[in-house]
């Protein structure tokens, strides 16, 4: 993949992890939020604190989704700042080796399918986040060798 495609590629990583992130952000309050009112009555009280750690862990997750599609499209802008975006990659690239792990241990066939979906997803954002750092690179030693042949 040349310098150029991966860019381009990052930056649209990027918007989708922007869309994604807002969906599970805005779920994530409607679960947290709505689980109190929908479960105020007694009798269905032992419901909410299933709804409410499961809003919890929307607004994280989402609001980690929007962190990592504003870096992308930071970095698909700017090379040099890839950093981030291969920390946030092996961070899920981690997390999602135990998810398939876990599901592996439960027999939990969604666990393993959404984890093996997630290591492709980050291992490729891995894979193009170091081709556009590698690039940036090479265009920075290029400048700086033209400029100094100047």
């Amino acid at each position: 993949m040349s310098y150029e495609k991966a860019k381009k590629v990052l930056k649209r990583f990027g918007i989708i992890c922007l869309i994604i992130g807002a969906f599970l952000t805005v779920m994530g309050i409607i679960l947290f939020v709505g689980a109190g009112v929908a479960f105020s009555d007694a009798a269905r009280a032992e419901n909410a604190p299933g709804f409410i750690s499961g809003g919890i862990v929307n607004l994280i997750i989402g609001l980690d989704a929007l962190i990592e599609g504003i870096i992308c499209m930071v970095a698909s802008k700017d090379g040099s700042k890839t950093g981030l975006v291969l920390f946030f990659a092996v961070i899920g690239i981690v997390f999602s080796a135990l998810s398939v792990l876990s599901g592996v241990m439960k027999g939990d066939v969604s666990g393993i399918s959404s984890g093996i979906v997630s290591l492709v997803v980050n291992g490729l954002l891995f894979y193009t986040a170091n081709i556009v750092k590698k690039g940036a690179k090479a265009e920075k030693a290029q400048k700086a060798s033209g400029a100094d042949n100047n």
